[in-house]
Parts: C-alpha cells; sequence; structure tokens
C-alpha cells in the first residue's frame, strides 16, 4: 500500500468546507433570532435533537452491518435479507 499526501487544493477545499459548514448554520440561526424574535434556548434545542438523531440513525446502521459488535446472536434472517435483497431477480 502506497501512502501519499493531500494535495494543497484538497486540503484547501477541505478547510472551506468546514468553515462552510460551521459559519452557514450559524449565521442562519442568527437571522432566525433577529427575523423571528426566537429565543436561543429554542435554537439550541433544536440543534442538539438534531445532532441526537443523527448520532442515533448512524449507530443504527453500525448495528444492520456488524450485529456482533454488539455482542448480539446473527441469526440467518438477519444477515441474509440485504443478501436476498441484492440478489432477487424478477
Amino acid at each position: 500500500m502506497e501512502l501519499t499526501t493531500v494535495g494543497a487544493k484538497s486540503f484547501i477545499a477541505i478547510i472551506l468546507g468546514m468553515t462552510l459548514s460551521f459559519v452557514i448554520p450559524i449565521v442562519v440561526a442568527l437571522i432566525w433570532k433577529i427575523k423571528k424574535k426566537e429565543r436561543t434556548s429554542t435554537i439550541l434545542v433544536g440543534a442538539a435533537t438534531f445532532l441526537l438523531f443523527a448520532l442515533i440513525l448512524d449507530q443504527s446502521q453500525n448495528l444492520w452491518d456488524r450485529p456482533h459488535a454488539l455482542k448480539l446472536r446473527c441469526h440467518s434472517l438477519w444477515r441474509g435479507m440485504p443478501a436476498s435483497l441484492s440478489t432477487h431477480k424478477a
């Protein structure tokens, strides 16, 4: 396996993407707060709810992919379902 470095343009794009992903939601939240006269706690509860459900959905995908990671019994139906769906011929 050959190790390569990240190019300067890729690095700049990564930094720009990270910056925008933080700045845009904050700016939208500030505009919403000023325009709609919302409390800051309302915005923070909404953001926390979004993050909580994003984490739950991410972990549910991990559970589907690797049930043995949580020491769950691996039933044939559990593991065979994705394979049967992908290999089904009409």
